[in-house]
């Protein structure tokens, strides 16, 4: 047991680093784990005063030094061999007398890059804190609760204060956690209080460019049985070079996980955002990396390595520390982010979601094992760190990197290639940040609030109709009703702009997408974006990554042609992907486009026969013939693989798209490429449409739809026997249905001349539907039908309209289905095309 924990310490003492306080807490908290194991086994003495005088120089500088003293003679000893001095015995004379020097506090060093965000996050972290200590004080939190989120919190500000080198309240955090363990709860508490004070003004003069008013030591003495040595400062330790990573160890065997269970969950959440956020800029750099992007970078892997040392997270860690080094070495300009190390973050990424993804189903104080990921990764990091540091002079885009990865290892760095080392502010610039302040709220409770602003919206609108119809003449009356309603119609959409969120992170995972499948079709390929600010309701973001996810893929592997292919066509070796998003109309439209094959007609109509899909020599347009690829079971893939081919997907594509009440157009030149539009409105819980009536039945419409309306004049209508009206509109026949016969109730209008005709479109589909009169535009909130009635074709739920009554919201796809059925018309069965392309 001694021996084990003692192979701990050497372990953790691979990634420990002077300026990295978290490394140095986690090792000397097991050599106090050691010093107690030795006290409790007889024989053990030179053992337990080399651990005491260990334990004693925990804020020496040269502890890393005496520490891998310390260990060597601590593993010789336990295998019997006792010749080897230990560090007290070998430095009686001198390091014995070394004690912690009390320095100032130094935030000279504060990256000032991530210093807004970090001020942003902790002032309202800050009177979180506050909130939770005042309802422990009046009773309101038991004190289990109380005191496990008040040291998750005070970890993750100490490891952001880290992150970012504010040196001083990463101190304070770390003493204040200390003294939790030491102290009970009362005084727990007024520390707290003390503390939430300090560090908010701390913040406020960084925010405004000034000097703080109290330096940590000053508030640390105030606070309630702090331990006087703790005051005592660290040495700053300015890191002057990059140690090489260890020699890896060949045991990954089981470590158990440390901590606490909510402090755990808090950092797998917060480490998963590090890794996307990391992500996120590796594949939008494609290559060219700002200092910006290359500090997102170090910042996020150095999070991680503090956290995840914190629960002993050991193939994190480990990895981690390494990758970090690396990282160091590109922002002190002695490494660029070349194609091999883009590539081994990526990897880094997937496999540090896989181990987080095991953390999440293991309690602290359970084992985990080193996956054989983690250590095929450890192994792949200390090959890449064996070779001389490595420049890319060429950006790396979203592209088979293999040929890249195959330069020369010893390639000269240039010096124009270097990027330029931080500059260093401190808080007497006088600059001040601008900072956001923001107030967390649970999803549940915001989802409640736009429920319950689009019921006021329509009880408003109710008041307002009656007010109008009731009191006309009275002024005073009338101008309030204008005032409310105008009032209303701005909550609303202040309401639905916080639901609202950018489009960004959807992107993102289709970069990851593009970059991992072009690499298994060996198919170099540029990935680009657009309007990736544009902001979409958070629910329809989370049903649009599915569609988008299938629709990228089959871009790669049925438009992108490979390499040889486009070479022989005039084409760049590299395909492009592009995705883009915009509003229009009040609806969002997001574009996949490719530079690739495109698509033939004519060889999808060949393909759709001998599928049956359609029936020899039936006529479809090019529109038709493009839609065919959202037929069930529809493929052109020559053979079936991991990526297509087995005939599925699209059609899941197109339902999905349809149940978000969207529509997708195609257009696509052979041997030019394609372009997917997907159209969808902007939000799922207001609908944007025209209000009808058909007998003393209301419908409404959505506006997304409708092209046009038209009064049909005498000639217009055409009957076909037994297969219905059709209207001739422009030289397009297009089917009539009517509304009344399609949902079993009388109309008051009979005839086509006296109604209005509305027409739709529904995907390739365009129709007239059959009203008696248009009553007006309406922004309504969709309503439920309920259990009984949700399986209705041709309805997607109800609205309540101004007056108080109800009207059916209509749902086109399934509505033109209800109307095939019900009218025994089949637009390809039939001479008349309905699916002729719509001009205006």
């Amino acid at each position: 047991m001694l021996k084990d924990k003692i192979n701990d310490v050497a372990f953790m003492l691979v990634m420990v680093h002077e300026s990295d306080p978290t490394t140095v807490e986690i090792v000397m908290s097991l050599c106090n784990e050691v010093l107690n194991l030795a006290i409790e086994t007889p024989g053990n003495e030179r053992l337990v005063e080399a651990t005491q005088f260990i334990v004693a120089q925990g804020e020496s500088p040269q502890l890393v030094s005496l520490l891998n003293q310390y260990v060597s003679a601590a593993t010789a000893f336990t295998e019997g061999d006792s010749s080897v001095p230990f560090p007290n015995e070998a430095n009686a004379s001198g390091l014995s007398s070394i004690s912690a020097a009390s320095v100032s506090d130094d935030d000279c060093n504060v990256d000032r890059t991530f210093l807004a965000e970090y001020i942003e996050t902790h002032t309202l972290g800050l009177e979180e804190l506050e909130g939770t200590t005042l309802g422990y004080v009046q009773g309101q939190i038991e004190d289990g609760d109380f005191v496990s989120s008040t040291k998750a919190y005070l970890h993750n500000l100490k490891g952001d204060s880290g992150s970012i080198g504010m040196a001083s309240m990463e101190r304070v955090c770390h003493i204040l956690e200390d003294s939790i363990n030491d102290l009970d709860t009362e005084l727990i508490a007024a520390n707290l209080m003390l503390f939430k004070h300090w560090a908010s003004t701390f913040l406020e003069a960084f925010a405004n460019g000034k000097t703080p008013p109290e330096n940590a030591d000053c508030f640390l003495q105030k606070c309630c049985c702090i331990n006087p040595r703790q005051i005592s400062a660290p040495t700053s330790a300015t890191q002057t070079s990059i140690p090489a990573p260890a020699k890896r160890s060949d045991s990954f065997g089981n470590y158990t996980l440390a901590g606490e269970n909510e402090i755990l969950v808090e950092f797998v959440t917060e480490a998963e955002e590090h890794l996307n956020n990391v992500e996120g800029v590796i594949l939008d750099a494609e290559g060219n990396y700002s200092r910006d992007s290359i500090d997102t970078i170090f910042r996020g892997v150095h999070s991680l390595k503090g956290g995840s040392a914190y629960f002993e997270i050991q193939e994190m860690t480990k990895v981690s520390h390494i990758l970090e080094n690396y990282l160091s070495e590109v922002r002190d300009g002695k490494r660029t982010i070349d194609a091999t190390l883009s590539s081994l973050l990526l990897k880094y990424i997937d496999i540090q979601k896989e181990v987080l993804s095991r953390a999440k189903k293991t309690s602290c104080g359970d084992s985990m094992t080193w996956s054989d990921a983690s250590q095929a990764f450890l192994k792949a990091l200390e090959e890449y760190g064996q070779g001389t540091p490595a420049s890319s002079s060429s950006p790396a885009t979203h592209k088979n990197v293999d040929a890249e990865n195959s330069r020369p290892k010893n390639e000269a760095i240039r010096e124009d290639d270097k990027p330029s080392p931080p500059s260093n502010e401190d808080a007497e610039s006088g600059e001040k940040l601008s900072i956001k302040t923001y107030v967390k709220v649970d999803t549940a409770r915001l989802d409640l609030l736009i429920d319950s602003i689009g019921e006021m919206v329509i009880y408003s609108s109710m008041l307002i109709k009656h007010c109008r119809e009731l009191l006309p003449s009275h002024e005073n009356v009338m101008d309030a009703t204008h005032r409310v309603e105008k009032f209303a119609r701005d909550l609303q959409d202040i309401g639905m702009s916080m639901r609202l969120i950018p489009i960004k992170g959807l992107f993102q995972k289709m970069s990851r997408l593009v970059w991992d499948v072009g690499r298994k079709l060996g198919k170099e390929v540029v990935f680009q974006t657009e309007g990736e600010d544009t902001e979409l309701d958070r629910n329809l973001i989370d049903k649009l990554a599915d569609p988008l996810m299938h629709m990228v893929r089959n871009s790669m592997d049925h438009g992108i042609e490979a390499t040889e292919e486009r070479l022989a066509k005039g084409k760049t070796n590299a395909g492009k992907v592009k995705l883009s998003a915009f509003h229009a109309g009040g609806s969002i439209h997001i574009r996949i486009s490719d530079d690739g094959r495109g698509l033939n007609p004519d060889k999808l109509i060949q393909k759709a026969v001998e599928k049956g899909i359609i029936t020899e020599g039936q006529k479809l347009s090019q529109e038709e013939a493009f839609h065919l690829i959202f037929a069930p079971g529809f493929s052109t893939a020559a053979a079936v693989t991991d990526i297509s081919g087995r005939g599925v997907g699209m059609d899941v594509v197109r339902r999905n798209v349809e149940n978000l009440r969207g529509r997708i157009s195609i257009t696509s030149e052979v041997d030019k490429g394609s372009t997917f539009t997907i159209e969808i409105p902007l939000t799922l819980a207001i609908l944007d449409g025209i209000q009808t009536r058909v007998g003393i039945e209301t419908f409404v419409i959505p506006s997304l739809s409708i092209l046009e309306f038209v009064r049909p004049q005498r000639g217009m209508i055409t009957h076909t026997l037994d297969r219905g009206e059709t209207l001739n509109l422009r030289g397009m026949f297009l089917p009539v249905y009517r509304l009344g016969r399609l949902f079993g109730f009388e109309s008051e209008v009979h005839s086509p001349q006296d109604s209005t005709m509305v027409i739709v479109q529904s995907n390739n589909d365009v129709v007239a539907l059959m009203v008696d009169e248009i009553l007006g535009e309406c922004s309504t909130v969709i309503k439920s039908l309920g259990g009984m009635f949700e399986n209705q074709e041709g309805i997607t739920g109800c609205a309540i309209m101004p007056g108080g009554n109800i009207a059916l919201i209509l749902d086109m796809p399934s509505l033109i289905v209800l109307a095939r059925k019900s009218y025994r018309f089949d637009p390809y069965q039939d001479v008349i095309d309905s699916s002729i392309e719509y001009q205006h």
